[in-house]
């Protein structure tokens, strides 16, 4: 077996000026909103859902993508999938 360190994901939840304050939109607020988990799954997880099985894609929107191997992405409910894997910042073959 062998296993490569992938890291867990390093976009950037926020934009930040000069001096470390967070920018702000017209009307004062800042903008910062939390990327992961949504409704408990991450980028990355292995599910099952449907008899399909792959990675997963939340989406704040509702649906999530399965991408399941050799297939077209393809949308499900987050209540259809069942967990097979987490995501822990690890690849392994």
């Amino acid at each position: 077996m062998v296993i490569y360190a992938k890291g867990q994901g390093g976009r950037q939840k926020g934009v930040f000026d000069k001096h470390g304050q967070p920018r702000r939109n017209k009307v004062g607020a800042a903008q910062i909103r939390p990327l992961k988990p949504i409704h408990g799954w991450r980028s990355g997880d292995i599910a099952k859902a449907r008899g399909l099985e792959g990675r997963i894609s939340p989406r704040t929107r509702g649906s999530f993508e399965l991408r399941a191997a050799g297939q077209k992405p393809r949308s499900f409910p987050p209540r259809d999938f069942v967990a097979i894997h987490r995501n822990d910042g690890y690849a392994y073959q």
